[in-house]
C-alpha cells in the first residue's frame, strides 16, 4: 500500500504542479503588493501629515506603519488573487502549453487543479492570519491612530471660542500662518482649578515631540494673574491677586487618556470575540428576544396552516365551507408574510455593524477560492492577450468586486439591507465562474 506522501506527490506535487506554482506564486505576490500599496497610499499620506503638522512622535508613526501592513492585508490578500491567476493562466495559454497538455490527454480539471489547491491553502492561511495577526494589528493601528487624533486638539481650534486642553481652557481671537506654522493671536489661557489666567499677544500650540501625552503652548508678550491663598500672622487666611508679566513663556499641558480603548470595535475583533459579543448583546436585548420569539411562533403557525390546508378535503366535505376556510387560511398566510417582512426590517436595526463585520470575516477569505475559480478558467480564454491586457482584465475583476462589496456595505449601514448581503459579490462571482468553467469544459 502506498504511503500518503507518495499519493500526494502523484496527484499534487508533479512536475507540472511545481511548474504551475513557479508561475502562479510570483504573479500573485506582485498583485498582492500592488493592491496593498494602492490601498495604503491614503493611509500613508495621513501618517505623514500626522508627523509633519501634528508633531506626532516618530516612534508612534513607525508603530502605526508596522501595524498598517497586516491591517491592509486582511483586505488586499484576496484582491491579489485575480492578478496571479489571470497572469499565470494567460501565460500558459499564450505559450500554447495548455494545448500541449490537452494533446497529451491531460484533462481541463487536472490543468487547473494546482490553482484550486493553492486557493484552498491560501484561504486557510487567510483565516488564520486574519484572526491571529491581522485583527490584532488592526486594533493596535486604530488605537494608535485614534490616540493621535484625540491628543490633537489643535484641529478643533475655533476663533472666539474656549477649547478644553487638559485642565486649561484656551481662547484666542484669530490665527495667522507664518512659515507654515499656525500662530494664535490675543491668546487667553485659563486654569480654573488653579485660579490662574495667562494672556499673551501671540502663541503656538503643538504636540510635545518628547512625550506622547503632553501638549506645549509657547506664549509671547503677556501677563499672568493668579489668585493665591496666604496665611497672615494672626493665623487667618485670605486670597490675594498676584500679577506678573513675561516676554516668553512655555506651558506644558498633560492630556489624560485614561479609559480610552478601541478594543471592542468589530473590525479589530477576531471571529470568536465578535461572535461572543453578538451573542451576549442579543441575550441582553429584550427587543431582539421578542423578535426571535415572534418569528418562532409565526413559523409554527405557518406549519399548522399548511397542514390544515392540505387536509381540508378530508376534514370538510362541504365545498362551500372548504372554499371559505381555504380563503381564510390564505389570507392569514398573506398577513403572516407581511409580519415576517416587518420582523426582517426590525432585525436590521440590531447590531448591523457587528453582524456585517462577522460575515465579512468569513466572506473575504472565501472570496480567494471564488476568485481562483473564475480567473483560472477566465485566463484560458485569453490565449492571444499580452501581459498588459491580462493585467487590465485582472484590474477590472478586482475593481468590480470591490465596488459591489462597498455598495453592499453602504446598503447595510444605511439599514436597507441584511448583513448577509456582503456575500453577494462572492455569489455573483461564483455564478460567473461556474458558467465560464462549463463553457471551457465543453470546448
Amino acid at each position: 500500500m502506498r504511503s500518503m506522501g507518495a499519493w500526494l506527490r502523484q496527484y499534487f506535487w508533479t512536475t507540472y504542479d511545481r511548474y504551475f506554482y513557479q508561475i502562479l506564486i510570483p504573479s500573485f505576490l506582485v498583485g498582492f503588493v500592488f493592491v496593498t500599496l494602492f490601498q495604503g497610499i491614503v493611509e500613508l499620506y495621513n501618517l505623514i501629515q500626522l508627523y509633519i503638522k501634528s508633531n506626532v512622535p516618530l516612534k508612534n508613526i513607525f508603530l502605526m506603519a508596522i501595524n498598517l501592513v497586516p491591517f491592509l492585508a486582511t483586505i488586499t490578500l484576496p484582491l491579489g488573487v485575480p492578478f496571479g491567476y489571470i497572469l499565470a493562466m494567460g501565460r500558459l495559454s499564450r505559450d500554447s502549453e495548455i494545448i500541449a497538455l490537452r494533446s497529451c490527454g491531460v484533462s481541463t480539471f487536472r490543468i487547473v487543479l494546482p490553482g484550486m489547491v493553492f486557493s484552498v491553502l491560501l484561504t486557510l492561511f487567510a483565516l488564520i492570519f486574519n484572526n491571529f495577526v491581522g485583527y490584532p494589528a488592526t486594533r493596535q493601528y486604530l488605537l494608535l491612530r485614534a490616540k493621535s487624533e484625540r491628543e490633537k486638539p489643535i484641529v478643533q481650534l475655533k476663533n472666539q471660542a474656549f477649547l478644553n486642553v487638559g485642565k486649561y481652557q484656551l481662547k484666542f481671537d484669530r490665527t495667522v500662518t507664518f512659515e507654515n506654522l499656525e500662530i494664535l493671536l490675543n491668546v487667553q489661557l485659563v486654569d480654573l482649578p488653579g485660579k490662574r489666567t495667562i494672556t499673551a499677544e501671540k502663541g503656538r500650540l503643538y504636540k510635545d515631540p518628547e512625550s506622547a501625552n503632553n501638549y506645549v503652548i509657547k506664549l509671547q508678550n503677556g501677563g499672568i494673574s493668579e489668585v493665591q491663598t496666604i496665611e497672615n500672622d494672626d493665623g487667618t487666611r485670605e486670597e490675594k491677586m498676584f500679577i506678573a508679566s513675561f516676554k516668553y513663556l512655555t506651558v506644558y499641558i498633560p492630556i489624560s487618556l485614561e479609559g480610552f480603548s478601541l478594543s471592542q470595535i468589530p473590525e479589530s475583533m477576531n471571529v470568536w470575540e465578535l461572535s461572543q459579543k453578538i451573542e451576549e448583546e442579543m441575550k441582553k436585548n429584550f427587543s431582539w428576544q421578542n423578535i426571535t420569539n415572534q418569528r418562532f411562533r409565526l413559523k409554527q403557525r405557518e406549519k399548522e396552516l399548511y397542514r390544515e390546508l392540505l387536509a381540508l378535503k378530508k376534514t370538510l366535505q362541504n365545498p362551500e365551507e372548504r372554499k371559505a376556510r381555504e380563503q381564510q387560511i390564505k389570507a392569514e398566510l398573506t398577513q403572516m408574510e407581511k409580519q415576517k417582512k416587518d420582523l426582517v426590517k426590525q432585525e436590521r436595526e440590531f447590531f448591523p455593524r457587528e453582524r456585517m463585520s462577522l460575515m465579512e470575516k468569513y466572506s473575504f477569505p472565501v472570496s480567494i477560492m471564488v476568485f481562483a475559480l473564475l480567473c483560472v478558467f477566465l485566463g484560458m480564454f485569453l490565449p492571444r492577450g499580452g501581459r498588459n491586457e491580462n493585467l487590465g482584465i485582472a484590474m477590472i475583476v478586482m475593481i468590480v468586486y470591490y465596488g459591489v462589496w462597498m455598495g453592499m456595505r453602504r446598503l447595510i449601514e444605511s439599514g436597507n439591507g441584511d448583513p448577509w448581503l456582503v456575500w453577494l459579490p462572492n455569489l455573483a462571482y461564483l455564478a460567473v465562474g461556474l458558467w465560464v468553467m462549463i463553457r471551457k469544459v465543453r470546448e
